[in-house]
């Protein structure tokens, strides 16, 4: 479950338990950040991380600076990111070890239709607030909602991602979304990048009231909208 990579299920990256943080004379980060989450690919430049500060959470690749610090992103790994200083220092950030990992559902067991989500017609749905503050919490249970791969679009340019391995009664199924559903897009924020994926899904906050995505189904063009409450 760790290794697994939800953007990218084809890549699996190779666990060494003894490589830890702090290892090669590299010590941990003294910034006041956070990592929540990584997602490692291959090319590294599809390689994400979510990292948390005190204006809140965002998604970055390598070579992207974080939030005000002036330190650089450049390396993401499994369990951890290298940062590199404005003075050329460099440090690790790492997951919390003892932080819940989410167990996927077995496919062959029966399951029910998640709890404060309701279907009001084909493409608007209403969800209890405590559901999104779930997911938010814990960006890991995202891999409860399937697979997902980058799409390419008619140009060759990367337009979202097609998702797959939907299992009923998950949440992802629970909101509308199908096997085989390009989603583009999250509050009009365009999904063609880990990075923008992750932006993407940080922009919810706790005080969210409403959300849309859209998507591509069968060859046409959608907008599923959600009420919160």
């Amino acid at each position: 479950i760790r290794r697994r990579n939800i953007f990218d299920p084809a890549y699996i990256q190779a666990y060494d338990p003894s490589s830890k943080a702090g290892g090669g004379g590299v010590a941990i980060s003294e910034l006041k950040l956070k990592l929540l989450a990584t997602f490692v690919a291959s090319p590294d430049s599809m390689s994400a991380a979510i990292i948390s500060g005190d204006t809140g959470s965002s998604g970055y690749g390598i070579g992207e600076q974080l939030f005000t610090t002036g330190a650089t992103l450049i390396g993401i790994e499994r369990d951890r990111v290298k940062i590199r200083a404005t003075n050329g220092d460099e440090s690790y950030l790492v997951l919390d070890d003892t932080a819940p990992v989410p167990v996927a559902a077995d496919p062959g067991a029966g399951a029910s239709t998640t709890e404060g989500v309701e279907q009001l017609s084909e493409t608007k749905f209403s969800l209890d607030k405590s559901v999104l503050d779930k997911y938010l919490a814990d960006p890991t249970q995202l891999a409860t909602m399937g697979r997902a791969l980058l799409h390419r679009g008619p140009d060759g340019e990367y337009d979202g991602y097609r998702l797959s391995a939907i299992r009923r009664g998950t949440i992802a199924d629970s909101l509308g979304i199908k096997n085989g559903d390009v989603v583009h897009s999250v509050n009009g924020q365009p999904l063609n990048s880990v990075q923008a994926a992750m932006s993407a899904g940080t922009s919810l906050t706790s005080g969210t009231s409403a959300f849309a995505i859209e998507v591509t189904r069968r060859g046409q063009k959608m907008t599923l909208d959600y009420d919160v409450k």
